[in-house]
């Protein structure tokens, strides 16, 4: 199918910033790739699930809420990495820090996740939120630093996180007063 004029040069923009960032970063991707890791879902699912079993009520609801939108977000990336099929930058890169499932870059899945999280745990210990929105930013620089993403990837990808955080906080809002009743979860 062929591309518009437009779409053409706003791919190759997007490539000609995710290359600069590569560039400047080259020398410290390893801390990048190491802190990155900490955006993958599979811990954050686990310690939801711990913590889910050892707290309070609100606890407990709160970490069921990030795994249910945790959840759906994911699915919803993988949903639009499948219809778009955009391949990511650097296959070598792929091969040392992403599932060998996940072969299209767009969205970025960290990001979304990564901001996600920010948003809800923002919202539980507003203290503390500059800084989880500052890991979740982080998180998604890394994704493009480490030549995993383009820019654009990682900016949809933030952008379906602040609606996943937002709908966490109203899930959450909601299993409150649905669930207080049931002994299980208090």
């Amino acid at each position: 199918m062929p591309k518009s004029k437009f779409f053409q040069t706003f791919l190759k923009y997007d490539e000609e910033i995710s290359r600069k960032v590569v560039t400047r970063f080259k020398p410290i991707q390893k801390v990048l790739g190491f802190i990155s890791l900490s955006g993958n879902s599979q811990p954050w699912i686990v310690l939801s699930t711990v913590f889910f079993i050892f707290n309070d009520f609100l606890t407990r609801i709160q970490n069921l809420s990030q795994v249910i939108v945790i959840l759906l977000s994911a699915s919803i990336v993988g949903i639009v990495k499948t219809i778009v099929k955009r391949e990511r930058p650097n296959h070598l890169m792929v091969k040392e820090y992403i599932a060998k499932v996940d072969y299209y870059s767009f969205p970025s899945g960290h990001s979304t996740r990564a901001i996600v999280f920010s948003i809800m745990m923002t919202y539980y210990y507003p203290v503390f939120g500059w800084i989880f929105i500052l890991w979740g930013l982080i998180i998604a620089f890394t994704r493009i630093a480490l030549d995993l993403h383009y820019f654009f990837d990682v900016i949809t990808g933030i952008i379906l996180g602040i609606f996943g955080g937002v709908l966490g906080i109203f899930v959450y809002q909601k299993l409150v007063i649905v669930l207080s009743d049931y002994s299980f979860f208090t």
